[in-house]
């Protein structure tokens, strides 16, 4: 019966320990123990970064696709594009009556940098980005103004967003406030070859895809595909580079329009 009884006493005391242990470990995740290194603090941090540098990718990405499909626009106004493959491609040169050559619309690198800042402002506020679901009981959460700046240059998309963040406890602080994401899409290069066409069709009223195409490859070392097909009256151009995966394909497609006749 002793020993009988010492194996009970042992297994209370046993599930006393743990108990205590959990409810330890409890309090000591809402309790203040006292001060917190600030290395431990930027842990906290990095959680944080990650979910906005996701959120950078996954919003920016499909709309550098779009504004390419596009013709270098997200938001079209009306009777300024043609459907193309259930895409709103615009028109970047217009048709003069009576005359082979046409009237260019003024599209700048600049003007597309200021659309895709603004679209990936709201689709991040509005669609990914949560910073409150890391405001943790013991921490105290910060966050100021977001800003989107967009770059874009031959190869790549930079996307840069100022975002003041910290998380204080106690008198240790962690705060960042830059982040930023390179889109590997070449619109830049591909804009640049839209405006050569565009330059063409605005001077002469054609444009030679196959010459231009061999030439372009030669110079930059990347190799160019220009296609020109003919939706009567129209000319579609589609641009894009042959040395990327088909699964990763980019292309920049824009309409010439046509005088019917």
């Amino acid at each position: 019966m002793n020993k009988r009884g010492q194996l009970t006493l042992f297994a209370i005391i046993g599930i006393i320990i743990i108990i205590l242990i959990l409810l330890f470990l409890f309090l000591r995740s809402r309790i203040d123990l006292g001060p917190i290194a600030p290395q431990n603090l930027e842990g906290q941090f990095a959680q944080i970064k990650e979910h906005i540098q996701k959120c950078l990718v996954e919003i920016s990405e499909p709309r550098i696709r779009q504004i390419g499909l596009q013709g270098g626009f997200i938001e079209i106004p009306t009777d300024t594009f043609r459907l193309y493959n259930n895409n709103k491609v615009s028109y970047l040169c217009y048709n003069i009556q009576d005359k082979p050559y046409c009237r260019s619309r003024i599209l700048t690198a600049q003007d597309m940098e200021k659309e895709l800042s603004e679209t990936i402002l709201h689709d991040l506020q509005t669609q990914c980005l949560n910073i409150r679901a890391f405001d943790k009981q013991g921490y105290e959460l910060s966050q100021g103004k977001l800003t989107i700046q967009t770059s874009i240059r031959n190869d790549n998309v930079l996307i840069e967003a100022n975002f003041p963040i910290s998380i204080r406890k106690g008198e240790a602080v962690a705060e960042q406030s830059e982040f930023s994401s390179l889109i590997e899409l070449p619109l830049g290069r591909l804009f640049e070859a839209s405006r050569d066409i565009v330059n063409a069709e605005a001077l002469a009223g054609d444009f030679d895809t196959v010459p231009y195409s061999l030439a372009k490859t030669q110079l930059t070392g990347k190799p160019h595909i220009v296609q020109k097909l003919q939706p009567y009256p129209d000319k579609l151009y589609l641009l894009k580079l042959s040395d990327v995966p088909k699964d990763n394909e980019y292309i920049f497609q824009f309409f010439i329009r046509g005088e019917p006749r």
